[in-house]
């Protein structure tokens, strides 16, 4: 795995850190977490494991998995038909 450093304000830091506790976590983990989670936001797909929370029942994954469906074909088809952008 590839290193890198990051240079954060010691608030962010230490924010970062308290949440890592929180989770039981690692800085680090929550770090590449976000940057994941980052990069599938700017593709417009889902980030891994977005609907596999066992506490809901088989038709309810079912209905999630379609509304968001449905929502992102209309996302994308507002962006593609946009001719100018919003004021």
């Amino acid at each position: 795995m590839a290193r890198t450093n990051l240079h954060l304000p010691q608030g962010l830091l230490e924010k970062l850190d308290e949440l890592a506790k929180q989770r039981g976590s690692s800085r680090n983990r929550l770090t590449v977490d976000a940057c994941r989670g980052l990069v599938q936001q700017d593709r417009g797909e889902w980030p891994e494991g977005s609907f596999a929370d066992e506490r809901l029942s088989p038709e309810d994954l079912e209905e999630l998995r379609a509304g968001a469906g449905e929502m992102m074909d209309v996302i994308r088809s507002d962006r593609r038909s946009r001719s100018t952008p919003p004021s």
